[in-house]
């Protein structure tokens, strides 16, 4: 799955004009529309309540989502914590090496396509706070519910169609409840391109696979 090269400038001028920019304070609602996504900056918020990973985009003037999948979080033991943070790196078809809690010897599980019981599944993105990610699974009945050991469980197919959307730098909250949720004044600018990160990120999904199941 590739991604294409930088826009040109005129290029982001063109793709980050036309409609009417977001204004802050946003507070996020179960009201606001789907969409279908375009090369843009976008955010991503994790549900922890009714367990939904959302893509979110500035279109028209308006916030939109533009895909969003079912997830597991973590269980109470070991929760899944709420705050913002950023995709830092992404990995498809990646080894697994346990943590000590899970595995003191922390043997290292080769990837999904050779061994299907690699609890990452086909794809990670992962966070700015110890070994938080999203991720795939090899335990697709415990999606839908509080179930990990604090990183964020989707689907296969699913986490690839996330995988194609979001690209390293990518803002992502996990919140208690999506409605509610109030997005940073900067995270707002970045939505509507009024950053040079924003700028430099507008083409960087590969949309098609994404699209073609949607």
């Amino acid at each position: 799955m590739g991604f294409s090269s930088v826009a040109s400038a005129a290029e982001n001028e063109s793709l980050l004009s036309g409609g009417t920019s977001l204004e802050s304070p946003v507070e996020l609602s179960d009201d606001i529309r789907s969409a279908t996504p375009r090369k843009a900056p976008m955010i991503v918020v994790v549900d922890k309540q009714k367990h939904i990973t959302h893509v979110l985009q500035e279109q028209s003037g308006a916030l939109v989502d533009v895909f969003h999948v079912p997830n597991a979080t973590g269980k109470k033991t070991t929760p899944t914590p709420s705050g913002r943070l950023v995709v830092v790196d992404k990995k498809w078809d990646p080894i697994w090496k346990p943590p000590v809690s899970i595995d003191p010897q922390q043997k290292t599980v080769e990837s999904f396509t050779k061994n299907p019981h690699n609890p990452l599944g086909v794809a990670w993105l992962g966070l700015s706070q110890g070994c938080i990610g999203l991720h795939g699974t090899c335990s697709p009945n415990s999606i839908g519910k509080s179930a990990s050991h604090g990183c964020v469980r989707h689907r296969n197919e699913d986490i690839k169609k996330l995988f194609g959307l979001v690209p390293v730098g990518t803002p992502v909250y996990i919140v208690p409840a999506f409605s509610g949720t109030k997005l940073l004044a900067d995270d707002v600018d970045y939505l509507n391109g009024g950053t040079e990160t924003a700028q430099m990120m507008v083409a960087h999904a590969d949309l098609s696979e994404t699209l073609s199941h949607i």
